[in-house]
């Protein structure tokens, strides 16, 4: 349904306080925006997902015990060893903005740590043995169509990608939540892997997945500006890349 309210904090009164945007019947129930937010991020912030045909973008947030410490440790000034860094397939955040410009800053090739890394935490995914299936639909899909990332047409037949109904509902929620988290982190780091390449010459733009064309672009134009000056910035508004609507 539509959302019949917005919501926003108000400092002055200490509370959360919503705001119906269009007149309710007696009863009628009120539905608000999450935002426009990835799996992963709404997954941790309000324990739900959406169908992956309805995601407005990937994400994939690297903090804690996923850091590969060996790599940061060689590509990093110190004060930047311990950080998180978060991927977006729709905008550019700042702590890789921070991370890329620190790589340039410690002598090392900002577009190879972010391949590197990218690498890294892809294996892992490509390792868990809860994804080898929809991990296989996507490649099937890619093979007809490099840009497409609608793994999801490959794999409506398998009933563990499918949230159902009724009694099995519950049993369902938690697997499939599962999938559709680690497939956006899966497919927001192929979308970085493939802007690394790209840049190389290594790819062209025919086989880097069009759901992400607008960051791709915006990388492109970082690495060009690391690699003449050493530094750049960025400053962007999330926006859904036109060619992610279509999914084909």
């Amino acid at each position: 349904s539509c959302p019949g309210a917005s919501w926003a904090w108000n400092e002055a009164r200490q509370a959360m306080i919503v705001t119906a945007s269009r007149d309710h019947r007696p009863g009628e129930q009120i539905f608000i925006s999450y935002g426009i937010r990835s799996n992963p991020l709404l997954f941790r912030a309000y324990g739900f997902t959406l169908p992956p045909m309805e995601e407005p973008s990937w994400t994939f947030v690297l903090q804690g015990g996923k850091r590969p410490q060996e790599l940061f440790e060689a590509m990093l000034p110190a004060r930047l060893r311990q950080t998180s860094i978060h991927l977006d397939s729709a905008k550019l955040q700042e702590s890789l903005v921070e991370a890329l410009n620190g790589a340039a800053e410690h002598g090392a090739d900002p577009c190879s740590f972010l391949q590197q890394l990218c690498k890294i935490c892809l294996a892992e995914l490509e390792a868990d043995g809860s994804l080898q299936k929809p991990l296989d639909a996507l490649r099937r899909r890619r093979a007809k169509n490099a840009k497409s990332c609608a793994w999801w047409e490959e794999a409506e037949a398998l009933p563990s990608l499918q949230q159902e109904d009724g009694k099995t509902g519950a049993r369902a929620f938690w697997p499939t939540s599962c999938f559709r988290v680690k497939m956006s982190e899966y497919l927001c780091l192929t979308a970085y892997l493939e802007s690394t390449r790209l840049f190389a010459g290594e790819i062209n733009e025919a086989e880097c997945l069009a759901g992400a064309a607008a960051v791709r672009s915006l990388l492109q134009d970082a690495f060009d500006e690391l690699r003449k000056h050493g530094r750049f910035c960025c400053r962007t508004a999330p926006a859904v890349d036109p060619a992610s609507a279509e999914r084909a």
